[in-house]
């Protein structure tokens, strides 16, 4: 089916079956048309599934923040960068060349470049998923984002935390809406959703889709592109069947589509002295013996000056305009489906199985210097870079004694992962081969790599949660226990091209294949808490626990030692403290939870780019080590107040304090020793900002509720600088430097040119006016202005001064505005006062 037979069946299902308001059944209004504002100036109750059944939010010993779905709309949730303003210690940046590949941070843990497992997981109705740029956060009936380790219950063991984007289920009511955005930069939004009961009680079944197309914001002088631009295409299906008594089968089909111009990569920072150390390296061998570079291959020096030109002249176009050697683009096909089933086996013991299954193939392109100069460049012009499948299973069994005194759960999670088919890197340095006689012959290359990462994770965990007031009113213990088994395997074929005119097969061949790697990697997990209600509003606790990362390989490295082609697994062990409590001062409610922890972070997988000795010049591999070791500390706060009917304010706040203890990298290895070790211990964490602060006003303009009901809110953001690398001791600027006598001593840097990969403090603003109810019609009319004092900042880079020479920043979107008006119908449409 084409995209636009799609979006025009969407339509005309949820249109032929929008009936005026008044003729559909009466009841309780669904999350899609739920108003945000809270209700009879009350703070409301939210239930999170943060243990794998639901309940309230304020009874569980960690820090969870749930965003519901009505918030997502209201905050203009578009792509998961912009859930960070909403959640303490959570920081989603973009990734090594596109805006369209998140990564999620939380409390320091993140996803190191690489063949590291992420630190944390995100999840689409409870099977893991990679949560990467528009078109996830539509119809949601929430996101939760979960703090610390997460060893225990959830499909992946993680060190940092899981993010799970729990979407609308079907229920046993007709409604539904259409919904449409319009704006500058020319936004067009189409979203839908129709739920349609088939058989009252038995068969329910959901439809929702989201399709958006917006221009560009960066210009690309060398291509004529517009960059940073938004075309997708999201579809959803979802039925739940309640063949008998007891039984529920809930299976939902997602399908997302999305193809753009790229992401405009601007550089920022040069460093001459890194390209010609490198060629220094290259052109002497293992000696080191020419102490100039320059006096061996002049165009070395040219190349140098071109690179501050190239700075010199992004810096005059300034952040909205680049200019790339190649042309940027970004392609993923991806689609998944889940099957959860449960059946009541008595009122106290139940079973449930979760299925998953996922396809997902990604292809982007990009300049990673961000410039005209032909530094390094992925191309991927032959196939998708990654295509992977994966197969989940998870069976649980949940039951609690007839006295309600002990709650628990046992499981058994089973994980396959395998190549989707062929898929290959294409990665282009200095222009690709060159001719002999070119002065960069030996330089420039084409290195087609094709990698295929597949394995099998198995675990089986429990938990339990004893109830003790019969000792002490209040108090209940939990006791959880996990243990994880995983079985990886990796191979790679490697094709590098030095001379102009020879060529790579399409596919790779066995001819360039590599050894196959496989390794088993196991550990243990655990979570222990207790809690203390001391009021039915206030309840205290502390939770001590384990999360485990897996180990996995350095694919593609030929003639790596054996000792060094895997890496050891990671792990963090924490303790929080916290208090949860919902208060009431001179009749105004208000609701705030307050938490402490410290880790210890041991077995840090840290990837760096590092020279192998041992032929005529050194081969330049990126690998992953055990490198750091570290501790990490911190305080999160959130409350809200309800004043009365009329406002409301929310407010949160992190300190994170994320530091390397130990941090060692060598710069080569030589006879299959690690040499030349940096020491990078006290280098700050990356993408993780030591303060954050978040402020979200909503003022009810009162009016006669005849009329419906129009508010104003806000979302303003505050963090402190954040860094985009781990080797924030490496990554310096250098625009003049004095050479060594010989080339192995360190260059003295004279003057700085550009900026290191880190965005300094900023602060950002969005406002909204909506009027649900418009004039007594199911009806919503909305404005928005995101961005709205226009703050330049950076939400990503490719931070390779110490490397190629050059960062390349990723910039937040420009200040953006647009009108929204949605129409509800069926139990969607009803009043939501």
């Amino acid at each position: 089916m084409s995209t636009r037979s799609l979006k025009l069946a969407l339509c005309a299902t949820a249109c032929m079956f929008a009936a005026p308001a008044g003729a559909a059944d009466t009841g309780s209004q669904t999350q899609s048309g739920a108003s945000p504002f809270a209700q009879n100036g009350a703070v409301e109750t939210v239930i999170v599934t943060a243990r794998r059944r639901s309940e309230d939010v304020q009874k569980v010993p960690a820090e969870v923040t749930a965003i519901s779905g009505a918030d997502l709309r209201v905050a203009d949730v578009k792509s998961a960068i912009d859930l960070q303003n909403f959640a303490p210690s959570l920081t989603v940046s973009a990734s090594l060349g596109s805006r369209d590949t998140d990564v999620f941070s939380i409390r320091g843990q993140s996803q190191p470049f690489g063949g590291a497992d992420p630190g944390v997981q995100t999840y689409f109705a409870e099977v893991p998923f990679g949560a990467s740029g528009p078109g996830s956060e539509y119809d949601m009936a929430n996101v939760q984002v979960l703090n610390g380790p997460q060893g225990t219950l959830f499909g992946r063991s993680t060190t940092g935390g899981a993010v799970l984007f729990e979407p609308n289920k079907p229920t046993d009511e007709y409604g539904g809406y259409v919904d449409g955005q319009l704006g500058d930069y020319d936004l067009n939004e189409l979203q839908a959703a129709v739920n349609i009961p088939i058989v009252s009680d038995k068969l329910d079944i959901r439809f929702a889709g989201d399709f958006e197309r917006r221009d560009g914001f960066t210009q690309d002088l060398s291509t004529g592109q517009n960059l940073d631009n938004v075309d997708y295409d999201a579809f959803r299906a979802s039925a739940i069947m309640r063949p008998f008594v007891h039984f529920e089968n809930y299976v939902v089909f997602d399908w997302l589509h999305d193809e753009t111009n790229g992401t405009g990569a601007v550089l920022t920072g040069v460093n001459i002295a890194t390209i010609d150390n490198l060629a220094a390296e290259a052109l002497a061998g293992e000696d080191f013996g020419d102490p100039n570079p320059c006096d061996a291959d002049p165009a070395i020096c040219q190349f140098e000056q071109e690179m501050l030109y190239a700075l010199k002249q992004q810096q005059g176009l300034g952040p909205r305009v680049t200019t790339s050697s190649i042309a940027p683009g970004f392609d993923r096909d991806t689609w998944k489906v889940v099957d959860q089933a449960s059946y009541d086996i008595t009122d106290d013991l139940h079973i449930r199985n979760i299925f998953g299954f996922l396809s997902d193939k990604q292809r982007p392109s990009f300049d990673v210097d961000g410039s005209f100069l032909p530094l390094l460049d992925i191309s991927n012009s032959r196939t998708w870079e990654s295509n992977s499948l994966q197969v989940t299973e998870e069976f649980q069994v949940l039951g609690e004694t007839p006295d309600k005194s002990i709650n628990w759960i046992v499981g058994f999670y089973h994980e396959l992962d395998h190549p989707g088919g062929y898929s290959e890197v294409e990665r282009s340095v200095l222009g690709g081969p060159q001719p002999l006689n070119s002065p960069f012959f030996g330089f420039g290359s084409t290195e087609f790599e094709s990698l295929g990462n597949g394995g099998i994770s198995d675990a089986a965990y429990g938990s339990a949660t004893y109830d003790a007031s019969s000792w002490v009113r209040g108090l209940s213990f939990t006791a959880g226990g996990r243990f994880t088994w995983d079985h990886k395997v990796a191979t790679a074929s490697v094709c590098p091209l030095y001379l102009e005119g020879t060529t790579c097969p399409f596919p790779l061949t066995s001819a360039y294949a590599l050894p196959t790697e496989s390794a088993n990697f196991s550990a243990p997990s655990w979570t222990l808490s207790t809690n203390y209600q001391v009021t039915d509003d206030t309840m205290l606790y502390a939770t001590y626990r384990r999360g485990y990362k897996s180990g996995g390989f350095n694919s593609g490295s030929a003639g790596l030692p054996t000792q060094l082609e895997e890496f050891k697994p990671e792990f963090l062990t924490d303790l929080e403290i916290g208090i949860k409590n919902n208060w009431s001062i001179l009749g105004v409610p208000g609701r705030t939870n307050l938490d402490g922890y410290y880790g210890w972070y041991d077995d840090v997988q840290k990837n760096d780019t590092v020279g192998i000795l041992g032929g005529e010049a050194p081969q330049f591999d990126a690998l992953t080590f055990n490198a750091a070791r570290a501790t990490i500390k911190g305080v999160e706060f959130q409350s809200t107040i309800v004043p009365n009917d009329n406002f409301e304010m929310s407010l949160l706040y992190s300190y994170t304090d994320a530091t390397y203890s130990k941090f060692e990298l060598p710069e080569f290895i030589e006879g299959g020793t690690p040499v030349n070790l940096e020491n990078l211990a006290g280098d700050p964490f990356s993408d993780t900002p030591q303060n954050k602060l978040g402020l979200q006003p909503r003022f009810h303009i009162p009016i006669d509720a005849s009329l419906g009901m129009p508010y104003l809110s806000a979302a303003v953001y505050w963090q402190s600088t954040e860094w985009f690398t781990d080797l924030s001791q490496q990554e310096t600027t250098c625009a003049a430097f004095i050479r060594p006598p010989y080339v192995s001593g360190p260059y003295t840097c004279l003057a700085t040119a550009g900026q290191q990969p880190k965005q300094g403090p900023y602060t950002t603003a969005n406002f909204r006016f909506d009027w649900e109810n418009f004039m007594g019609e199911p009806v919503d009319a909305s404005a928005f202005v995101d961005n709205a004092f226009n703050k330049t900042y950076q939400v990503g880079a490719n931070p390779y001064l110490h490397l190629l020479g050059t960062n390349a920043s990723i910039y937040a979107p420009p200040r953006m505005w647009g009108v929204e008006l949605r129409y509800r119908f069926g139990a969607d449409g009803q009043s939501s006062e």
